[in-house]
């Protein structure tokens, strides 16, 4: 239809924008969300159902956000549809599909995926869920079809007499949910606006210089006058850092101290033609302009020179480093900013650092190949690599990160020259930064994989004799670990100090297990070499030997075994008592701080103050911790 001769419809350009901004984008966080709920429900072992009166109990500040972010976009929705304006409802609700896809849904992943724990996976899907139901019933008006099947589907969660009396049989017969303003908090809105506007700063720097996301780079300085949104920059400090891949970030309200400035440009291609005489003097009279007054110009939008109104789009704006310190803080640092922060990103990375991107390239052409392979998390294969010996810095990446690429990709990787005889999946040649990898995936668990992945260091002579001083066993988790952990694999004591147990039962070991890695107990199940090991076993019969530990239904564990302790270890022994303090659990977790060491030996050897420790039997020869990692201290054993 038409009016006054004016077309009324959506052009069909404007149609597929729609499409692709919003509908398909949302989509997408629907059918994550589905997967998730039934990923809990296998795992967990129970249903997951949802009522409103837990909207808003989440103390996550993302869930907080997200939650503020909706109610204020439906209280705008009431607002412009009573007004009939429904033009201006669209621009808001392509924000909102942005925030929760781009931002919610991508920050919280691991939350979503229940690799925190379970209550903390509980509440990040209770939040995505009510914004999803929410956002269904507003949708519904405009996209008829797809939120009916949306919410056939998402209603099932929903206890019985949720949605209150009347006919709920379709999304159509329900009105459009009424605001609920105590869960509107705009202080938290604006702290992650400005997070928003951080990240999306450094992501523009990273491709201005063409540095990938998964290089790590040392630092990001946040620059602004109001040390309040320095502090909600530091508030959500973990996403930044996680966001752009950065070690540190740091804030400040001097831009002086790092002598940065603006200065401007004259576009020529805009002016040339509009000032034509005055062009010259024009041209000085930019760059002459000082730095508060390219802020001003930026801010009001124009300024005026010579009797020339130019616009801020007409002008070039680059950020320059001055002082005694310029060239080396050019060479340091990029910078960009908007309206609401500078940033300066540290473009310097050490080689530790290039390593580790170097690694992380490693880690995605292998999750690619399985990708391509069709393969599932938990298929059971082998990753054979092969690289020419004139791509040196590949190879010695392969060798020094390879428990970190392992543990990433929850994948054996070994030297093709030692591959077995297994069926191939997979054959392919990749290329990273120039240099060609060759890749096969075959199927089944290599055999030692658990002793490597484990990253067992060798000890010295002395400490290898005697080995771990208490009974103890090895721990495979065969499946994703949660609370924030990484590496699969660990060492538990049954025993500490030797004569006083610990761990007295199958269930406890279990229980164990849980505190480190956090699977769900319902369906866990120990099994040695295959084979289940029965509740009613002796947890003392499985000193010394590797458990695997399963905690869906029907899956077949790892077949592994080792000799020697996954966990890097110390005994210490004391004219009364042996005991033993695990370095790390699980493996590859960091190594205790000393002061947490010393702590562990109290309490293991029963004194009151800090014991005086040797390293030999004499007691001769004083145990320095000062400065020295204690990994050093791997196998050996300790005297008080």
């Amino acid at each position: 239809p038409s009016v006054r001769g004016e077309n009324l419809r959506f052009k069909e350009s404007d149609v597929f924008n729609l499409l692709k901004e919003v509908f398909i984008p949302w989509l997408n966080a629907y059918r994550f969300f589905v997967q998730q709920v039934e990923r809990y429900e296998k795992e967990e072992g129970e249903l997951f159902e949802y009522e409103e009166s837990v909207m808003g109990k989440s103390s996550n500040v993302m869930d907080r956000w997200i939650l503020s972010f909706t109610q204020s976009l439906l209280s705008f929705v009431h607002q412009e549809m009573a007004a009939y304006r429904l033009y201006t409802v669209t621009p808001r609700l392509v924000k909102f599909v942005d925030n929760l896809t781009n931002w919610y849904v991508r920050f919280n992943r691991k939350r979503l995926k229940g690799d925190t724990n379970k209550e903390d996976c509980e509440r990040a899907l209770e939040t995505l869920y009510s914004v999803l139901f929410c956002m269904i019933r507003v949708m519904a008006p405009f996209t008829p079809f797809i939120t009916e099947t949306m919410y056939q589907n998402l209603k099932r969660a929903l206890k019985p007499g949720a949605l209150g009396q009347g006919d709920t049989n379709s999304v159509h017969y329900l009105m459009v949910p009424q605001p609920v303003r105590k869960l509107i908090c705009p202080e938290i809105e604006a702290c992650v606006s400005i997070l928003q506007s951080v990240v999306e700063l450094g992501r523009y720097l990273r491709d201005k210089v063409n540095t990938p996301m998964k290089y790590p780079l040392p630092e990001v300085v946040v620059i602004h006058k109001d040390q309040q949104i320095l502090n909600d920059v530091l508030r959500l400090e973990s996403y930044v850092k996680d966001e752009l891949n950065v070690k540190s970030v740091t804030v400040s309200t001097d831009k002086e101290k790092y002598g940065v400035s603006l200065r401007a440009d004259m576009n020529f291609k805009l002016l040339g033609a509009r000032l034509k005489g005055d062009v010259k003097k024009v041209q000085q009279k930019v760059a002459e302009l000082k730095d508060e007054e390219i802020q001003t110009m930026l801010s009001s939008g124009s300024i005026e020179l010579l009797g020339h109104q130019i616009d801020a789009s007409e002008l070039i704006v680059r950020y320059s480093f001055t002082g005694e310190r310029a060239s080396e803080l050019a060479s340091k640092y990029e910078a960009h900013s908007d309206n609401t922060a500078l940033i300066l990103l540290d473009i310097t990375p050490s080689q530790e650092m290039l390593d580790e991107g170097l690694a992380r390239e490693v880690v995605n052409r292998v999750q690619k190949l399985r990708k391509k392979a069709k393969l599932v998390p938990t298929d059971e294969v082998t990753v054979w690599y092969h690289v020419d010996n004139k791509y040196a810095d590949l190879s010695r990446i392969l060798s020094s990160h390879l428990e970190y690429i392992e543990t990433s990709t929850k994948t054996p990787c070994r030297p093709l020259y030692q591959k077995n005889s297994t069926s191939v999946i997979i054959d392919e040649v990749v290329e990273i930064k120039e240099a060609s990898l060759r890749l096969v995936i075959t199927q089944g668990i290599c055999s030692g994989w658990a002793l490597t992945s484990a990253a067992v260091s060798t000890v010295d002579s002395e400490g290898a004799k005697g080995g771990m001083t208490c009974p103890w066993v090895n721990i495979i988790l065969d499946g994703p670990p949660r609370f924030g952990v990484s590496s699969c694999s660990g060492t538990l004591l049954l025993e500490n100090p030797v004569g006083s147990s610990v761990i007295n039962s199958c269930q406890e070991l279990l229980e164990a297990a849980h505190s480190v890695w956090g699977f769900p107990l319902k369906h866990a199940k120990l099994h040695v070499e295959r084979k289940e090991v029965p509740g009613s076993v002796k947890v003392s019969t499985l000193s010394g030997k590797t458990v695997v530990i399963t905690y869906t239904s029907c899956k077949v564990p790892v077949a592994t075994s080792a000799l020697r302790p996954y966990s890097k270890y110390v005994n210490v022994e004391s004219s009364s008592k042996k005991g033993c303090v695990l370095l790390e659990n699980p493996c590859g977790d960091g190594i205790l701080p000393a002061a947490k060491f010393e702590e562990i030996v109290k309490r293991v050897l029963n004194v009151h103050a800090n014991p005086k420790l040797y390293t030999d039997v004499s007691r001769k020869k004083p145990l320095q911790l000062n400065g020295v990692s204690l990994a050093k201290l791997n196998g050996m054993t300790v005297y008080a």
